[in-house]
């Protein structure tokens, strides 16, 4: 969160109440332990509905006082209207986005860790940075994903970093939007003239240092990011944020420990003209593999192994097909709002499939995404081997599990599953 705001940038999180573990900022979100704090806010461990994990980031910022403009809150919250209805396997999912008395609290899937914490890890057994093939890799999975986000949508993500890419089960899912920009939109405080926020000083595009943004911003910062995460150590020596902007804008990166055959790619993406750098990030991934031994990068199939479920889970022990007016239809129809009966607060939209045990249904999340939800409805619910297949499934899923009432002829039970749609 080592960010530089603009000079309108007003801090008001002290008056605001300290978090502590064991609280409730959100009804349901039990907070358990700190993962991060940063001058912007703070990142924790926390307990959804239905015993899963997730994290939840806290914004310092009053939105009460939009008004008074340039809160880091404000920045954060229009990034997020950005990106709130998007959806791609290497993106960090959001579960919710809430503001609690002024605050603004974000739920995300929980990552295993980050690649600044591989760093850390490889480099406290002796090792100076990652193996180069699984860097690649991870690389890979990222460029596709700010590829998809430029190509697709028009917007950079202006805050990749080794803190900002995630790793969820081997696969890297790239976080935390809140500095994210279209390509569309003007960059500048025309009003006042001051230059918004733009990005981590240490991997800031020389561009955006200007108030501009291209569409190699976000390749510049990942050719930053594979540097020191290759080496451990970084193109650029300045300490602090005046330094590192001049030398993102005017000085030549020090590239000498890269080997021969890296050097000419790395210094490409580095250009400090965006149209000399690469076309796109995945170009400039694949021209570090072509120029590879080749035999040293884990083929994407190492990684799908590790994460494949080919064993089915256990069945019910009932034989017995409910009849119709055992399953659940819910209450609400989309013109009647969400439904309070079965998941409050989602809206129920077309059921896409009935089985012996239960429905699935399209539904409309409170924050305005579509999903899954599974109703389960089965007169012997409460048998210890249905129990047990939740529970293996919410050890393995992010998906939501609640029993929120029991019906008639059974328990109901709704998990919430991301929509293929």
């Amino acid at each position: 969160m080592d960010r530089v705001a603009n000079d309108n940038s007003t801090r008001q999180h002290s008056t605001q109440p300290v978090l502590q573990a064991g609280a409730e900022p959100i009804a349901g979100y039990r907070l358990v332990s700190v993962l991060g704090r940063g001058g912007f806010g703070e990142v924790w461990k926390c307990e959804a509905p239905g015993g899963l994990f997730k994290a939840m980031k806290v914004l310092h910022g009053d939105l009460d006082l939009l008004e008074m403009g340039g809160t880091d809150a404000e920045q954060e919250w229009e990034a997020l209207q950005r990106v709130k209805v998007l959806r791609h396997p290497f993106l960090l999912a959001m579960d919710r986005i809430e503001i609690v008395e002024g605050r603004l609290f974000i739920v995300s899937e929980l990552a295993d860790c980050n690649l600044a914490d591989e760093l850390a890890r490889r480099r406290a057994k002796g090792h100076r940075g990652l193996e180069r093939g699984q860097l690649l890799a991870y690389l890979r999975e990222a460029a596709e994903v700010l590829d998809w986000l430029n190509i697709e949508h028009g917007l950079q993500h202006l805050d990749i970093k080794p803190g900002n890419l995630f790793l969820v089960c081997h696969h890297v899912k790239v976080g935390d939007f809140g500095l994210m920009r279209s390509l569309k939109e003007p960059t500048s405080d025309t009003s006042e003239g001051q230059r918004v926020v733009t990005t981590t000083p240490r991997y800031a595009p020389p561009e955006t240092l200007q108030g501009v943004i291209s569409p190699c911003s976000d390749q510049y910062s990942l050719a930053l990011v594979y540097h020191e995460l290759l080496t451990g150590s970084f193109p650029f020596d300045g300490v602090n944020a005046r330094q590192l902007a001049l030398q993102h804008a005017n000085q030549a990166p020090e590239l000498d420990a890269l080997s021969e055959a890296d050097k000419p790619i790395v210094a490409r993406a580095l250009a400090k003209e965006p149209r000399e750098r690469f076309p796109t990030c995945s170009a400039f991934v694949q021209a570090l593999l072509d120029r590879g031994s080749g035999d040293d990068t884990p083929s994407r199939q190492a990684f799908t192994d590790v994460g494949e479920w080919n064993t089915p889970l256990p069945q019910s022990h009932s034989f017995t097909t409910p009849p119709p007016h055992l399953l659940t239809t819910p209450h609400a129809t989309p013109e009647e709002g969400p439904s309070q009966g079965v998941l409050p607060g989602y809206q129920f939209l077309d059921c896409v499939g009935r089985g012996s045990l239960g429905e699935v249904w399209k539904v409309k999340a409170p924050d305005g995404r579509p999903l899954l939800a599974r109703i389960i409805v089965n007169p012997v619910f409460g048998a210890k081997a249905e129990r047990d297949v939740l529970a293996t499934a919410r050890r393995h899923t992010n998906a939501a599990t609640v029993d929120p009432a029991r019906g008639r002829g059974g328990e109901h039970a709704a998990r919430s599953l991301p929509s293929a749609a």
